[in-house]
């Protein structure tokens, strides 16, 4: 049998964590850019909080919630086409296949099978991750967005503005999808300590939290120091390896991909696997 390594708290936890949609200005992204990252990919060490979270439930009693992780994605971000999403779960279970068998017999059939199944929880992992949202549950509908601008910007608190109003063009059945219509807004205001003006962010970020509020928005300082400047880096470890995306076929922008997906939906991704094909050499 597959051994899951997570408890089942633990793996609720990951599998189905809140969804969280950023919406990143190109001088933004640009700033996330110098460092080989975007601002995605820049967060992604920083999803799983190892300090205790609260939050109010509807009575306005506070919760305390511990070993939170945030699913964080970008805006425009689409599952796979099902036809890649299939080739993805087939190559999942094709790498993990367990070589140890053992002999049983069926009638006059004699069988060697696998003595485990280490395959499933990569196929688990898979199939999780190239869903799409179903109209009948919401555990893949966005609850947040992180609208993010930088100091370069000309004027980013108008650009704020522009980016927020386009929130509200999103078309009913396509991507992406809300869990309802007041999802939380947080605002970042990126700033590269050694290009932009110390003086221009300190005053925008101001401007900001007296629109915004205070606990809505957040100043986010960034090195973007070339290599050779600074000391040798060459042994510190580097936590966002682990994070990059392995396929970048994952992200598509199709019409496809926009519309809507149910179960009942055949060609979709909804189901066990029927069928596993696996190159041969």
């Amino acid at each position: 049998m597959a051994q899951c390594k997570l408890t089942p708290r633990e793996f609720i936890g990951n599998a189905f964590s809140p969804q969280i949609a950023v919406v990143c200005s190109a001088a933004a992204d640009a700033a996330c850019q110098k460092n080989n990252l975007s601002f995605v990919e820049l967060l992604q060490p920083f999803c799983k909080l190892n300090t205790e979270g609260h939050f109010k439930d509807p009575q306005g009693t506070t919760v305390a919630i511990r070993n939170l992780r945030l699913s964080i994605q970008d805006i425009n971000a689409r599952p796979p086409e099902p036809s890649l999403a299939k080739k993805l779960l087939n190559e999942a279970v094709s790498s993990a296949m367990c070589e140890r068998t053992t002999a049983i017999r069926i009638g006059v059939t004699e069988l060697d099978i696998p003595v485990s199944v280490p395959w499933f929880e990569a196929w688990r992992e898979t199939f999780l991750n190239v869903q799409f949202p179903s109209d009948h549950e919401f555990t893949k509908h966005l609850l947040a967005c992180m609208i993010v601008i930088s100091t370069a910007e000309d004027n980013p608190l108008e650009r704020i503005q522009t980016m927020g109003a386009q929130l509200h063009q999103s078309i009913p059945g396509k991507l992406p999808k809300w869990f309802n219509n007041n999802a939380l807004r947080y605002y970042i205001l990126v700033h590269d300590a050694i290009q932009d003006d110390r003086n221009k962010a300190e005053t925008v970020f101001t401007e900001m939290k007296t629109i915004y509020g205070a606990n809505n928005c957040f100043l986010l300082q960034m090195n973007s120091r070339p290599p050779g400047l600074s000391d040798d880096n060459t042994h510190l470890p580097d936590p966002w390896s682990q994070f990059l995306t392995k396929h970048s076929e994952l992200v598509g922008n199709s019409e496809q991909n926009s519309s809507p997906r149910t179960p009942a939906d055949i060609d979709g991704v909804s189901a066990m696997p029927s069928e596993l094909t696996t190159e041969t050499e």
